[in-house]
Order: C-alpha cells, then structure tokens, then sequence
C-alpha cells in the first residue's frame, strides 16, 4: 500500500530511493532528469517520472524549485520516507546478517572498500 500502482517495478523505486536519498544526505538534491541518467539503460526519463509521481503522492517525495533556476526542480526525501528507510535499511542489513554478512559501519572504512564520494 506504500504505491498507487504496485504492479511497477520495486527494484526501479529502490533505487530511486537510495539515490534521491544519498545525494541530499551529500547536500547535492538531484533533479529528475539528472535521475533519470541512471536508469537510460532499463527506463525511460517518463517511467522515472510516473515513479515520482507515486511516490510524490504517497509524501514519500517532495519537489523544491531551484532558487537559481525557477524552471528545474530538485527531488527532496521527505520525513516519511526516511522512516521508511530507516526501516528498509535495517531489514537489508539484517538479511545480510542471517546470510553470513557483517556489517562494519562507517568506522571501518578502510582504502580497500568501495565507497562512492560524489
């Protein structure tokens, strides 16, 4: 019930999510057609946008005007989905534990680990 249509891809809203989310946790919010350059390969800039749309509806997403350019809009997390994602990442790092994973944390980050700064 968290999405109008369920029927559309979890895995395509799972990314939207991470992404949206990661880039205004880095204090760079991400605009829809920025999104939509991550998914070219699989999905159309008008399927990422019906996604947001749902997820919009559902006050999982907001969108911001940009101050500078009154015409582009930024993609904002919003409390509800960080709920969520809290929620989301626990149950992933749970399954990954019930599967022989171990999750280090951010402290043991060390040269050898992949981590994306941008």
């Amino acid at each position: 019930g968290i999405l109008r249509r369920p029927w559309r891809s979890a895995f395509e809203a799972d990314l939207i999510f991470s992404i949206v989310s990661h880039r205004w946790l880095t204090g760079r919010p991400i605009t829809l057609k920025e999104l939509a350059t991550y998914f070219e390969q699989f999905a159309t800039e008008a399927t990422v946008s019906r996604h947001i749309d749902d997820m919009e509806c559902a006050g999982m997403l907001a969108r911001a005007v940009d101050a500078n350019d009154r015409r582009r809009f930024f993609l904002m997390p919003t409390e509800r989905l960080e709920v969520i994602g809290r929620e989301f990442l626990q149950a992933r790092v749970r399954t990954l534990r019930e599967h022989g994973f171990v999750w280090a944390g951010h402290g043991a980050i060390d040269s050898k680990t992949a981590i994306d700064l941008a």
